[in-house]
């Protein structure tokens, strides 16, 4: 019994120094691959005092490394040096994973955005330019019987289909400072209405006439009198760029707030025409069969360029995210009108005419006008997005932007025509009167509508 004792003593005597040995390398392995130096001649002794804390300080080790197998390699003099390799250890934090991620992505030096508009935008105000009325009345306005085919009121359809690309870099993998430009564009449009004979029997073209003091028309259809059709059309064109440098600001929590300075231009295009064609009847004070071609065509292009400043910001939920953009431009918006008028006529028989000026195209208000104004561009979009991969996300947002002091064509019509501008009018009494003329009308032009996007970095 006592030798048993004694060989058990001598063991543990002996056992205890090389478990240290192994549980200050399964130490190190767990904590970060590293080299650790022993003395070869002096081993690691333990006192029995500290015996049951080693053999709890053994079994915690042994949970957490499980059937970890170390390679080492010792060389004995005047050192003991074991090299330890450290395997693929799993990952215990999710949440630290993805923050590594995240700041992996950012340190993206390129970036590129597209996305596709839905929007909606202000449809452009016209005065009355038709009517309709009962025979024996002519459709003049304020007559009983007499209704309003088109206007006053908005014209043309507001919804318009867009894309937007955006592109830029940082010039360092901190992404302190960088650079952007973007490209907006939207479908031309037209819109288009036609009122013919067949189905309105009398078509009238209101207009006031200082010559006689009151309301008068011009009929493109009577019956016995004349036969055709009235179409007004129009036309819009919208597109825009900008250029901002980038500069990051101080952020807080998981939140990351830039600074946006830069360049910005909005092209804004539109064109009403105005077209009657009529063929005389027998009542008609020209030869019966002579065709009439009138046109009124107002065509208005703003152009805007200014500075401007914003922010962006941003935050990520896990795989979604949060972004807000905000810009505010400053600058001109120089407006360029343009009215022409043509009349064409063919009598039977006869070569055909060409005369200079419309209806509401005619005489004064006849040619290019120019202007410039001050003008504010505040932009804001809104959108939630979905983390793909750490370089790629969708989103979805809604975007807005109102341009102030616009030009529209609509506005720059005059419905009060003296008619001794108007070729082949009556001869009625004459007046002072300058008058169609221009009315430099502007008002506030508004674009809002959904964005459905995708953004890259690499």
């Amino acid at each position: 019994m006592k030798r048993a004792v004694l060989a058990l003593a001598m063991w543990f005597a002996c056992a205890v120094p090389a478990i240290a040995d192994d549980v200050a390398w399964r130490a190190v392995a767990i904590s970060e691959p590293a080299v650790l130096e022993l003395p070869a001649s002096e081993p690691i002794r333990v006192e029995p005092l500290f015996r049951v804390r080693l053999a709890t300080a053994i079994t915690s080790a042994a949970r957490r490394v499980d059937s970890f197998e170390p390679q080492v390699s010792a060389t004995i003099a005047p050192v003991q040096t074991v090299a330890v390799a450290m395997p693929f250890m799993p990952i215990s934090n999710p949440t630290i994973f993805a923050q590594e991620a995240e700041q992996q992505s950012r340190k993206s030096l390129w970036f590129f955005d597209a996305a596709y508009l839905l929007m909606w935008q202000d449809a452009s105000r016209i005065p009355l330019l038709a009517t309709t009325a009962d025979k024996p009345q002519f459709g003049f306005l304020g007559q009983p019987g007499t209704t309003k085919l088109l206007g006053p009121d908005r014209f043309g359809d507001s919804q318009r289909n867009g894309l937007r690309l955006r592109g830029g870099a940082w010039f360092s993998s901190e992404e302190q400072f960088g650079v952007e430009a973007s490209y907006t564009t939207f479908s031309k449009t037209t819109d288009r209405v036609r009122f013919d004979s067949q189905q309105f029997p009398t078509i009238a073209r209101p207009i006031y006439v200082p010559n006689i003091g009151g309301e008068f028309a011009e009929l493109v259809a009577f019956p016995g009198l004349s036969h055709g059709n009235l179409t007004v059309a129009q036309t819009s064109d919208l597109w825009g760029a900008e250029f901002n440098v980038r500069s990051r600001l101080p952020s807080v929590a998981d939140s990351r707030w830039e600074g946006l300075a830069g360049y910005r231009h909005w092209n804004l295009s539109e064109r009403l025409t105005i077209t009657e064609i009529l063929i005389a009847e027998r009542n008609a004070p020209v030869p019966i069969g002579t065709s009439v071609e009138i046109q009124d065509r107002f065509a208005v292009r703003n152009q805007f360029h200014g500075g401007q400043v914003g922010l962006h910001g941003s935050r990520d939920f896990g795989a979604m995210s949060f972004d807000a953009r905000g810009t505010v431009a400053v600058g001109a918006t120089r407006e360029e009108i343009e009215i022409t008028g043509v009349q064409h006529r063919v009598q039977p028989g006869q070569a055909r005419e060409t005369f200079n000026g419309g209806l509401l195209a005619a005489g004064p208000n006849l040619g290019r006008f120019v202007n410039e104004r001050i003008s504010v561009v505040p932009e804001g979009n809104a959108s939630i997005g979905w983390n793909i991969t750490t370089r790629l996300k969708a989103y979805v947002g809604y975007n807005v932007v109102v341009w102030t002091n616009v030009a529209r064509p609509g506005d720059q019509i005059d419905r009060t025509v003296d008619l001794r501008f108007v070729p082949n009018a009556p001869q009625l009494v004459p007046t002072n009167v300058e008058r169609p003329s221009v009315p430099f009308i502007r008002a506030d032009f508004l674009v809002h509508g959904l964005q459905f996007g995708m953004q890259g970095r690499w």
